[in-house]
């Protein structure tokens, strides 16, 4: 058995019938702004939020729960089909009585449990609510994510409604700071680049969900080489597997640059790159959670490991970038504490 820092999790829950993979970094899960029952708000507008907390909580890993506010159907206002309708934000201050809510939830230690903010899009909150979002997060001490940038068509629409790229619509209003991840950052040009460097703002990459849906090929190299904070997230969840993720990230750095060996670190290599600092460092601080004691067990009898013992110089994260894949997650220990043995969550 071989192990690696700390950059996955499990999680099988059957109350949510979920299998996560919570890989320090931002694989969050996004909750609906209010919960509706025959067309009616519930009474308890963080009951989704409460449940999943609960949650992982039972099944013993960290959370960052993302609040998503979603107010309006385009950049003109256009109206939420009644399908939406449910998830909306009616209003700024509905976010503000949430985030009053949520600070004061016995669950949320900031350590095992914490919350934050989500932007669904531009397009989906007014430029108006940014900066007070914003605000809020700062003044409260939690993250700030926000989706944007993901298609060509979003960045097109953005500059010709309000005359910025989605990238400069967030810093002019104000909700561009350390504590901001954006989400996906596919269609960039070098001012928006810029603005995320300046502001020590991270993106998160989310590979295999610009693979499925055909949004494009971020400018991955470039970011790295501003010193834009980068982690990975699986957005879509159309595949849930970090190894994939890290591998599709360095893979499509290669392809847009023609070039091998595109994220590496002081020494050339690309594997501690990947897993340290994008899959495990930049992950918790996208997610603003700790992760003392936090480790991943790989089965090293494994046939993607077997030649761990017979090739000169190979290490467990070299092995685990080239043929690494879930299942050879023998066991998880979160806060020092098994969660997974023996491939088996102790909970099942």
């Amino acid at each position: 058995m071989v192990s690696h820092g700390s950059w996955l999790t499990t999680v099988h829950h059957p109350l949510f019938t979920l299998t996560l993979f919570y890989f320090d970094p931002p694989y969050t899960l996004h909750s609906s702004t209010l919960l509706f029952i025959l067309g009616q708000p519930h009474e308890d507008s963080v009951a989704t939020s409460r449940a999943m907390m609960r949650a992982a909580k039972q099944a013993g890993i960290r959370i960052n729960l993302l609040y998503t506010i979603y107010n309006r159907g385009g950049f003109e206002d256009e109206p939420l089909s009644e399908r939406q309708a449910r998830f909306r934000a009616p209003d700024f201050e509905s976010v503000e009585r949430v985030v009053d809510t949520l600070s004061q939830e016995p669950m949320v230690d900031g350590k095992s449990v914490a919350f934050g903010l989500a932007i669904h899009s531009v397009r989906a909150v007014p430029p108006a609510w940014l900066g007070p979002i914003g605000e809020l997060t700062r003044s409260h001490g939690i993250m700030l994510h926000a989706h944007a940038s993901e298609q060509k068509i979003e960045v097109d629409e953005c500059w010709e409604k309000l005359g910025v790229s989605p990238i400069g619509l967030l810093e002019r209003e104000g909700a561009l700071s350390d504590n901001t991840t954006i989400v996906h950052g596919t269609w960039l040009d070098d001012a928006d680049i810029s603005m995320l460097s300046r502001t020590s703002a991270g993106v998160c990459l989310c590979p295999t969900t610009e693979g499925d849906l055909g949004d494009g090929v971020p400018r991955t190299s470039d970011l790295n080489d501003a010193g834009v904070r980068l982690s990975i997230g699986s957005d879509s969840h159309a595949v849930i597997d970090p190894f994939m993720e890290l591998k599709m990230a360095e893979y499509q750095a290669r392809a847009a640059t023609q070039q091998r060996c595109v994220l590496i670190d002081q020494a050339g290599c690309v594997a501690p790159k990947l897993l340290d600092e994008i899959g495990h460092t930049n992950g918790y601080i996208a997610l603003g959670l700790p992760g003392d004691g936090d480790l991943v067990l790989l089965d090293a009898d494994a046939r993607a490991m077997t030649n761990l013992n017979g090739t000169e110089g190979a290490t467990v994260a070299d092995m685990a970038m080239t043929a690494g894949h879930p299942g050879l997650v023998s066991g998880v220990r979160v806060g020092g504490v098994d969660v997974v043995v023996d491939g088996v969550h102790l909970e099942r």
